[in-house]
């Protein structure tokens, strides 16, 4: 795995960063990450490929909760349902 080690930091990284890890399915990634990747297939059909992609992220509880967070507390969601009211309370 020697001349792999360059091609597996991203991984080591996703993986430290406690980050969900999806990669290749080649055998250097497989010896690195074990079972505790998803793992696609490099010449997958693309639609194939993203809906496991998909799969996995939907199975991720922090995922789901960013996700739930950037659309609750999104600058104009924030703007709309808090600012606007005391802005136009302040002007009557």
């Amino acid at each position: 795995m020697a001349e792999h080690k360059i091609g597996c930091l991203p991984v080591l990284e996703a993986g430290v960063s406690r980050l969900p890890v999806i990669c290749a399915d080649i055998p250097a990634l497989r010896e690195l990450a074990g079972d505790e990747a998803t793992y696609i297939d490099p010449d997958g059909d693309p639609a194939a490929v993203a809906a496991l992609v998909r799969g996995r992220l939907d199975a991720d509880p922090a995922y789901r909760l960013a996700v739930r967070g950037r659309a609750s507390f999104d600058w104009d969601v924030v703007f709309e349902a808090r600012i606007r009211p005391l802005l136009e309370e302040a002007a009557r």
